[in-house]
């Protein structure tokens, strides 16, 4: 059985100080880094309105409380208020930002007292169109909220509103504030386009949800390069789903700003996109998950995807944990960084910082392209702890009553394709099992230091040639069961211990076969490896191999070296 670490989040002072710096500067990377760059010339503009409000918008209750709201062909932009005057009651409230007017007139329209809205439709054209939606954190909750937009460059934002509100004639700047928002479902769905003939892009969509509390909500986002989808400070969503189209340069952000409180299951997709380099980002970072965390990214190159700072939900009655699953194409320079951040890789308005991951099990596939990169774990700073399902949860009830939970230990899945020049390093890690597969690319490498597995350890590579594979090289490594090195093709390397201590390699079982199928030359460097149930082979293909032993080593033999 396995319960190595307590639950809870585990935070340092400088953590905290670096969250509240970047929730004081907020405003400021939205209107200098999210949103369109025209509006540091245009001050009378609030923030994500990218060009004059223009244009008429509809607005009707309906008998059955759904409020239809319609736009014209020019730049609307609105603001909509839920308030829920009583426990059976909810108002809506849509002001227009000056320049749109609402059935023809500058005044807000209002659903009327005492007569209840369930659900909003909203639906605009293809107009730069803006909306703030917000307003109400108690029941009743909308049962069902949907906003459409067309080919402009549209901006969405739920739990936000502006303070002050802008005023005709007016030039005293808005910002964005917070309001708490409440619905069952949320859908946004944005087509934009990218710009025809080559222009640069004008159609960019951005959707920020914010302080909200949402059962099920949805963005799909179109093919314009750079749209983005921030989920951030949030206080409870539960099934989460995000698409993204084709465009170029695509964020998606869960937490990178402020941390989400809650999220059930999480499922974030950026599909492929035309040219040679495509650098998508996904980076989810500071929330509890309690579900599932699915990231896919189609086959553009140097796409990026970061995990940091995730935990699941400790309470006095269990625990739950997320299952994680990251997927990347068949692009070229592909990374994945998960409890670990390089320092360079994110765009300058993605903020990335490395933290411990806890979630139930990890499994990471990236396809054929060649130099993709994936880091589990930092050494010595930051780990990944894979808890697995819980076995069995045991209440105690009376004075200093306590539940604790027990769990089997997860799992550890990497896959890559048959790129060549692919790299995997693992450098902090509790599991059960950790397998890591590399295809047929010449030049890959794996690194796995400072682990701890609770089963098995299983390394296989292809017969690309020229492997370099080390195993507690640096810091040590200790498995519980048994550890498995196959390394295919010839003139590869196999690193084992190497760290200085007594046992840099540790296993009760070690099988280890290098250079089948190949011509040799393969090398084997072993240091204070011990395998403790003397149940230990080394096995080289081939001919010319060299075996070089610098001590400490016991528990297996040698086959197929020189000498």
């Amino acid at each position: 059985m396995f319960n190595f670490l307590s639950g809870g989040r585990a935070r340092t002072s400088n953590r905290i100080r670096a969250q509240r710096a970047r929730n004081a500067t907020k405003q400021h990377l939205r209107l200098e880094s999210l949103e369109n760059r025209q509006l540091l010339s245009l001050p009378s503009l609030p923030p994500g309105v990218t060009s004059p409000p223009s244009g008429n918008v509809t607005a009707v209750l309906a008998k059955n409380g759904e409020v239809y709201i319609k736009g014209d062909t020019n730049n609307n932009v609105i603001d909509i208020d839920v308030t829920t005057p009583s426990s059976t009651t909810a108002e809506v409230t849509i002001t227009p930002v000056p320049g749109t007017t609402i059935n023809g007139s500058t005044t807000p329209w209002n659903s009327g007292v005492g007569l209840n809205v369930s659900s909003i439709d909203l639906t605009f054209q293809n107009g730069n169109d803006t909306v703030y939606l917000h307003g109400t954190s108690s029941v009743p909750e909308l049962q069902t909220v949907s906003l459409t937009f067309g080919d402009g460059a549209d901006n969405i934002y739920i739990g936000e509103t502006l303070s002050p509100f802008p005023v005709a004639g007016v030039k005293t700047p808005s910002v964005l504030v917070s309001d708490p928002f409440l619905a069952n479902s949320v859908t946004v769905s944005a087509t934009a386009s990218s710009s025809p003939g080559g222009d640069a892009p004008k159609d960019v969509d951005h959707v920020y949800v914010e302080n909200s509390t949402i059962a099920t909500l949805s963005v799909t986002l179109g093919t314009a390069p750079g749209d983005s989808v921030w989920l951030e400070d949030n206080t409870n969503l539960g099934n989460v789903t995000v698409v993204e189209g084709s465009g170029q340069g695509d964020i998606i952000d869960v937490g990178g700003v402020s941390a989400n409180a809650k999220l059930g299951e999480v499922s974030l997709t950026q599909n492929d996109g035309p040219g040679p380099k495509q650098n998508d980002v996904i980076n989810v970072e500071d929330d509890v998950i309690t579900k599932s965390l699915d990231i896919t990214q189609g086959d553009g190159d140097k796409d990026n995807v970061y995990v940091n700072d995730i935990s699941g939900l400790v309470t006095s009655t269990g625990a739950q944990y997320a299952k994680v699953v990251i997927t990347q194409g068949g692009g070229q320079d592909d990374n994945v960084e998960v409890a670990y951040y390089d320092g360079t890789s994110a765009p300058s308005n993605v903020t990335v910082t490395a933290s411990s991951v806890s979630v139930q099990s990890l499994t990471i596939s990236q396809g054929f392209g060649n130099g993709d990169e994936v880091y589990v774990g930092t050494e010595g700073s930051y780990y990944v702890a894979l808890y697995g399902p819980p076995v069995e949860v045991e209440n105690f009830v009376g004075p200093g009553s306590t539940s604790t939970t027990t769990f089997s230990g997860g799992n550890l899945k990497i896959t890559q394709g048959n790129g060549e020049s692919d790299s995997v390093a693992v450098t902090f890690l509790y599991a059960k099992n950790a397998t890591i597969i590399q295809g047929n690319g010449g030049y890959d490498t794996v690194d796995v230091e400072d682990t701890l597995l609770y089963g098995n350890l299983t390394i296989n590579v292809g017969d690309g040639n020229n492997a370099e594979v080390a195993v507690g090289y640096s810091t040590p490594v200790l498995v519980n069961n048994e550890t498995t090195i196959i390394i295919q093709g010839e003139e590869n390397s196999l690193y084992l211990g190497g760290a200085g201590t007594a046992a840099d390699l540790e296993t009760n079982s070690l099988t280890v076969d290098i250079g089948l199928g190949g011509n040799g030359s393969n090398v084997v460097y072993a240091d204070a490896v011990v395998v403790d149930n003397d149940d230990g082979t080394i096995t080289a293909g081939g001919s010319d191999n060299t075996y070089v032993s610098s001590g400490g080593n016991s528990g297996f033999e040698t086959y197929g070296f020189n000498g």
